[in-house]
């Protein structure tokens, strides 16, 4: 029972880290140094404003002023004034 447990347990998990994976790419690749992503974009995607919020705050002098930044930022306020709510 145990093994069978397992046996189907493995695949799954293995699907799930590979679909997350490519997940994560594709947010990562949406909003790079061409493109600018908007505050809702960032607002619906918490990974990827946490990492350009950590992003930004690492360089500072180069990147604090840049509108990914910006975004990045306004939109962390305003989910933070919505869960206040």
């Amino acid at each position: 029972m145990r093994q069978s447990l397992l046996k189907d347990t493995i695949p799954r998990v293995a699907i799930l880290n590979v679909v997350l994976a490519i997940a994560i790419s594709i947010n990562l690749a949406a909003c790079d140094e061409d493109r600018t992503c908007t505050v809702d974009e960032f607002k619906a995607d918490r990974t990827l404003r946490e990492e350009t919020i950590t992003t930004c705050a690492n360089n500072p002098a180069n990147l604090d002023k840049t509108p990914n930044c910006i975004n990045a930022r306004q939109a962390a306020w305003k989910v933070r004034l919505e869960n206040m709510r």
